[in-house]
């Protein structure tokens, strides 16, 4: 019996050495993945950030040159509503305020009978 438990002992122990050496092998293999990947990675970032930087730089101007096109169009209609409106405007003053007068001194001459 004593001799069956030191083989145990021993198969045991020696699996726990390969245990052992398989966690080191996979810790070291965990490493280099890591690294491999954080080198990829930058490469990527070196290789992809001109083309982003290319990018964002045509996209703003395409949106400057969008903005100015814009401009050239809503500037005038602007303008022109502006216009219509100061003369909309001055045609309702030129119409109602004769009205108003005329209103008034109605109310006036009511008033001015009522009183008498």
């Amino acid at each position: 019996g004593s001799l069956a438990i030191r083989n145990s002992i021993s198969e045991l122990e020696t699996l726990r050495s390969k245990l052992h050496q398989f966690e080191e092998r996979v810790k070291r293999l965990d490493e280099k993945y890591e690294q491999r990947l954080e080198e990829r990675i930058q490469e990527l970032h070196e290789r992809l950030e001109p083309q982003l930087v290319q990018r964002s730089d045509s996209l703003q101007t395409s949106l400057d040159s969008l903005t100015t096109q814009l401009r050239k169009v809503t500037d005038p209609l602007v303008e022109r509503m502006t216009v219509s409106l100061d003369t909309l405007a001055y045609e309702v003053h030129n119409v109602t305020v004769p009205h108003v007068q005329q209103l008034a001194s109605s109310l006036k001459n009511v008033s001015n009978r009522l009183g008498n």
